[in-house]
C-alpha cells in the first residue's frame, strides 16, 4: 500500500449478523463472491484489484472493514495508461449494498438449496431416459447441433436452438411431480426476493434495478436446465451411433454367414 501510486478505497459493511456471517470463513465467502460483481458495475477490472477485508466481531455491531486498490494502471488517457480517478457511481454502491444483504439473509441459503435440487431432480431425470417421447427430443435436438464452433446454451451458434432445448426442459417439469414442485418453490422464492429488493430500494432511496428480476432468475435456470439437457443430448446420441453401427456389424456379419452356408 506504500508503495502503490493507485487510489486507496476504503469502506466498511455493517450489521453483518451471526447467522449468516458468524465467523471468518463466511465473511470471506460473502466478500469473495459479491466483490468481482462489484468491481465489474464501478468499471474496474476484477484480476487486476488486490483487496483486504477483516472481520470485526468484538463489537455490538459486527462488521467488515474493507479495502481495494488498483494493482497496474488500465484506464487509457491521452494514449497513456493511468490509474483510476477514483469515483464509483451510486448505482454500483446501491448494488453492492443490495447483494450484501440479500446474501446476509434466510434467502441466499434458500435460494441455493432450491436451485440445487430442481438442477439435480432434473439431471437425474436425464440420466435415465426411458420415455420414449423424451428420447426422441433429445435426439432429434442433438442432430440439429452445429457441427463446428461451441456446443453450449448461450454460445453463439446454439441460439436458434434455445426454444427446444427450453421446451425439452418444461416437458421434464411437467411430467414429474417433484421437479413440478421444486420448480413451485423456485417461482415463490423469485417472487419473494422481488419482495425484499423492493423494501430495500423503498428504504435507501435507491432506484428499482431496470431488469425485471423473474426474467433474470428464470433465464439463469433454463441456462442450466439448457445444458444439462445439451450433455444429455449428446450422449444419447454417441450411445445411438455405436448402437447403429453394431447393428450394421450384425446384418453383415448374418449376411455372411447366410452367403458360406
Amino acid at each position: 500500500m506504500r508503495e502503490t501510486k493507485s487510489v486507496i478505497w476504503s469502506g466498511i459493511i455493517s450489521n453483518v449478523g451471526k447467522k449468516w456471517c458468524g465467523c471468518y470463513e463466511q465473511a470471506y465467502e460473502l466478500v469473495k463472491s459479491e466483490l468481482p460483481k462489484y468491481f465489474k458495475r464501478a468499471g474496474l477490472n476484477p484480476d487486476n484489484i488486490e483487496w483486504f477485508a477483516g472481520l470485526h466481531e468484538n463489537t455490538d455491531n459486527r462488521h467488515i472493514h474493507l479495502l481495494f486498490f488498483e494493482k497496474e494502471p488500465q484506464q487509457m488517457k491521452n494514449k497513456e495508461k493511468h490509474f483510476s480517478r477514483g469515483y464509483i457511481s451510486n448505482n454500483a454502491m446501491d448494488f453492492l449494498k443490495a447483494n450484501i444483504e440479500l446474501s446476509t439473509t434466510d434467502f441466499k441459503a434458500s435460494e441455493k438449496e432450491i436451485r440445487l435440487r430442481l438442477t439435480k431432480s432434473v439431471k437425474e431425470r436425464l440420466n435415465d431416459v426411458s420415455g420414449l417421447k423424451l428420447k426422441q427430443m433429445l435426439l432429434d435436438l442433438a442432430n440439429q447441433f452445429p457441427e463446428q464452433g461451441h456446443i453450449f446454451y448461450d454460445s453463439d451458434n446454439m441460439q436458434k436452438l434455445k426454444p427446444n432445448i427450453d421446451n425439452i426442459s418444461n416437458y421434464i417439469i411437467s411430467r414429474n411431480a417433484d421437479i413440478s414442485i421444486y420448480k413451485n418453490d423456485f417461482d415463490d422464492l423469485v417472487s419473494e426476493k422481488q419482495k425484499l429488493v423492493d423494501s430495500y430500494c423503498k428504504r435507501n432511496g435507491a432506484p428499482k434495478p431496470q431488469q425485471n428480476l423473474s426474467e433474470k432468475y428464470t433465464k439463469d435456470l433454463y441456462r442450466r436446465l439448457g445444458n444439462l439437457v445439451i450433455v444429455s443430448a449428446k450422449s444419447l446420441k454417441g450411445q445411438e451411433i455405436e448402437r447403429l453401427k453394431l447393428n450394421a456389424k450384425y446384418v453383415v456379419q448374418k449376411r455372411m454367414q447366410k452367403d458360406k452356408l
